[in-house]
């Protein structure tokens, strides 16, 4: 074919590969009117159609779809280069059309006849019907031959098809290829297909627990792309589902924590009951032995916030001492980035839940309770005025912990400078 690396054509690395090796090739390459890198269109063109070695060639038909608008010349080319004795050309005259858009309209005719041209191989054509996709309505007349190509053996190629399909006519028989698609077998077919799912319109509830299923992947980037369109497209009509995942025994847990976290992110923060569920499935998480699933429910804990606070010291004196001493670290996280807030994270309710319980947790004979209360009065500005627990603050600083002795001077200062102790 050419000495353009052979392994390029292989269907799971071609668009990649190609793009990457003439990316790198061009870097920096941004359009300025009608030039690129400082070149004419006319020059370009000029490569594209001059017969010269394949580099060349590939090089022009690269350029010319960064070019806007194009010249009328320039699209003729990209269209005859569809037929170019290199497939490596022909790759990017398709790919170069569809970044044109609607402007490639006047290439139909070369963009239908790429879709079944014997000499192409299926690379050439996933581009080809891209390019029809972004054409949009004018492209019309490929639909029979984007219908035909539901039933290709590549699926990669059905599925651009039907991205095309929905595009040029939202074509009923779209949607159901994509679906179809999201529960294949082949992990980058259901991963391509699951990010399509938004770009065909057809985010139906009937849908969910097909894209709840797509969790259980063994590829992380399936998970992620099917959290990515639980979290954004279904959003909180998806957390029970994904809550489930995580309150019983799960292999992979990180895609059910990922999708909470899109819709976490979206949530109001002021619906707690949502917020204290998945604060309430994600804590134990806290404590896995792999780092991913740690690291994932951490994070999901702390966007969480006020909630994530309340909920944790509510349900402390619930949790096991090994528990508590992984909560620890995300309670002084969350206390210390709350308090420090402008304005507070914490609302005045909250605060003074938070204060009652940590006025408990001072004067319980249980260390690393006592240490959580300590934190908590240290941060919220409070000022115990009992006499028991000014007792308690007295002997704090006379502990061993330093962070405890600190925070226990800081309180009982507040306190001294109140009126005299109530008995």
């Amino acid at each position: 074919m050419s000495s353009f690396p052979h392994h390029c054509f292989r269907p799971a690395a071609a668009a990649c590969l190609l793009s990457v090796v003439l990316g790198v090739a061009l870097a920096g390459t941004e359009s300025r009117g009608q030039e690129f890198r400082g070149e004419t269109a006319a020059v370009w063109l000029e490569r594209l159609t001059s017969g010269e070695p394949n580099a060349v060639r590939r090089r022009g038909a690269f350029a010319l779809g960064r070019i806007s608008p194009p010249t009328d010349e320039a699209v003729t080319a990209l269209g005859a280069a569809l037929q170019d004795r290199d497939l490596v050309t022909r790759w990017y005259a398709a790919d170069s059309l569809g970044r044109l858009g609607a402007e490639a309209a006047p290439a139909l005719e070369r963009l239908v006849f790429a879709l079944t041209d014997s000499t192409n191989d299926n690379n050439v054509r996933r581009n080809v019907a891209k390019a029809l996709a972004r054409i949009g309505p004018a492209a019309a007349g490929a639909s029979p031959k984007l219908v035909a190509a539901l039933a290709h053996e590549d699926k990669i190629y059905q599925l651009e098809a039907a991205v095309a399909l929905w595009r040029i006519e939202k074509h009923d028989r779209a949607a159901e290829t994509v679906w179809r698609l999201v529960e294949d077998g082949d992990e980058r077919v259901a991963y391509l297909a699951t990010r399509a799912v938004p770009r065909v319109g057809q985010v139906v509830d009937e849908k969910l627990p097909t894209v709840i299923a797509q969790l259980r992947r063994k590829s992380t980037d399936n998970r992620r792309a099917a959290a990515e369109l639980l979290g954004r497209e279904y959003g909180e009509r998806a957390a029970p589902e994904l809550l489930k995942l995580l309150t019983k025994p799960t292999p992979s847990p990180q895609g059910a924590l990922a999708g909470l976290e899109y819709i976490v992110a979206k949530a109001d923060p002021e619906g707690e009951e949502l917020l204290s569920s998945i604060v309430t499935a994600a804590a134990p998480l806290t404590a896995a032995e792999d780092n991913d699933i740690r690291e994932h429910a951490e994070r999901l804990v702390d966007q969480c916030g006020a909630v994530a606070l309340t909920s944790l010291v509510e349900s402390w004196s619930e949790q096991s001492d090994e528990m508590r001493v992984v909560w620890l670290p995300l309670l002084r996280d969350l206390t210390t980035r709350l308090t420090k807030a402008t304005p507070p994270g914490v609302s005045a309710t909250q605060r003074q839940r938070l204060e009652r319980r940590a006025l408990e947790f001072l004067v319980s004979d249980e260390s690393l309770s006592q240490t959580v209360g300590l934190l908590l009065l240290a941060e919220l500005g409070s000022a115990p005025t009992t006499a028991a627990e000014l007792a308690v603050l007295r002997e704090q600083l006379r502990g061993v912990d330093v962070v405890n002795r600190r925070n226990a001077a800081r309180v009982l200062r507040r306190s001294l400078a109140k009126k005299t102790p109530q008995k």
